[in-house]
C-alpha cells in the first residue's frame, strides 16, 4: 500500500465512478464537486479500478466527450493517482467475498468487488474509511455494511422529500 494517513484521519474508499473525477474533467455533469471532496483525505481503492477507469476514459474518447489530448492527460493523471492510493488487491479470497455479496444483494459484479475490497480494508486498513460511490444500487447496499458518504441524489425519496433509504 502507498500513500499516508494524516494523523490517523479517516479517508475514503472510492470506486471507479468517483475516482474518474480525479483524472478527467466532467463539464456540466452533476458530480463535478467530487474531486474537491476526494482530495481532502487519504484514498483507497480496489486495483480493479485501473482497467475500469481506462475503459471508461476510452469510451468517453470514442464518444467524442474527451479529446485525444484530454485522453492522454487523463491517462497520465491515472498513473499519478494509482501511485498515491492505498490499494486492495483482487485476490481469490476477495473474489469469493464479492461473489457472496453479488449472490445476496442487487449488485453488478464489479460493484460487488469494490464493496468487498472496501469491507476488507475497513477490517484491516491503517485508517477508518467512508465508502464513496456514485452508483445508486451500490450505495444502497454499501450503507448496510459501511459508513458511506451521504448523497441526497442517490437516495430515493417519497412523500415531501423524505428519504426512503
Amino acid at each position: 500500500m502507498s500513500s499516508s494517513s494524516k494523523n490517523g484521519a479517516s479517508g475514503f474508499f472510492a470506486d471507479t465512478s468517483a475516482l474518474l473525477y480525479l483524472v478527467a474533467d466532467h463539464p456540466g455533469e452533476p458530480f463535478a464537486w467530487v474531486k474537491e471532496i476526494l482530495e481532502s483525505a487519504p484514498l483507497t481503492a480496489c486495483d480493479l479500478f485501473y482497467p475500469e477507469a481506462i475503459a471508461a476514459l476510452r469510451a468517453r474518447k470514442d464518444q467524442k466527450r474527451l479529446t485525444q489530448k484530454g485522453f492522454l492527460q487523463a491517462l497520465r493523471g491515472l498513473e499519478d493517482l494509482w501511485s498515491s492510493l492505498y490499494l486492495v488487491e483482487s485476490l481469490p479470497a476477495l473474489m469469493r467475498a464479492a461473489g457472496l455479496l453479488a449472490q445476496r444483494h442487487p449488485l453488478k459484479g464489479a460493484d460487488a468487488v469494490h464493496l468487498a475490497a472496501a469491507l476488507a480494508f475497513a477490517r484491516r486498513g491503517p485508517f477508518p474509511i467512508r465508502f464513496f460511490t456514485l452508483d445508486r444500487a451500490q450505495y444502497r447496499v454499501a450503507k448496510g455494511f459501511l459508513e458511506v458518504y451521504p448523497f441526497r441524489s442517490l437516495r430515493k425519496t417519497h412523500r415531501k422529500g423524505e428519504p426512503c433509504c
